[in-house]
């Protein structure tokens, strides 16, 4: 992606040769947002083979411990 000759990474070579900072900086900011929609858009799909993966579990009765005098 840095080292084409037409795109995102060709024009960040060529803000870097001319030294056009806010170029740069906006060329960095489009590739990080789109590394983000890539992860999400792979990671996305990805369902967790637990139905009941990531629910609270509540304890049943009173499951508490209290402190007994002895």
């Amino acid at each position: 992606m840095l080292a084409g000759t037409t795109g995102i990474g060709f024009l960040e070579n060529v803000a870097r040769t001319v030294l056009d900072y806010e170029l740069i900086w906006v060329t960095m900011l489009i590739m990080g947002m789109m590394g983000l929609f890539f992860d999400f858009v792979i990671l996305g799909g990805h369902q967790h083979p637990d139905p009941v993966a990531g629910q609270r579990i509540i304890p049943q009765g009173n499951d508490t411990f209290e402190r007994g005098s002895s």
